[in-house]
């Protein structure tokens, strides 16, 4: 149903478990977009209007720019705190 655009680590779309995967990836970005399967069934059941998918599709853009943001300003965490939530004890 849907399909895993990158990899689990890294920003590349086209690797996963070092293996290439291009074709796979365009057939799937063509007929298997998540976002767009939920917004044709809602747009038709007039759960949502195109206007307010414009502005949820922004919003959503905002706080992940602010998380982005955030993320970058953020100093990596001390020896000490690194594995606290990690592993218990």
């Amino acid at each position: 149903m849907t399909y895993r655009w990158k990899g689990h680590v890294g920003h590349l779309e086209d690797i996963d478990v070092g293996l290439k995967r291009s074709k796979d990836l365009e057939f799937w970005k063509q007929h298997c977009d998540p976002v767009a399967r939920l917004y044709k069934p809602m747009l038709n059941q007039t759960l949502i209007s195109e206007e307010g998918f414009d502005v949820l599709r922004e919003e959503i853009r905002k706080r992940i720019r602010y998380a982005w943001e955030m993320a970058l300003q953020t100093p990596y965490a001390t020896e000490d705190k690194l594995l606290r939530w990690v592993y218990e004890k």
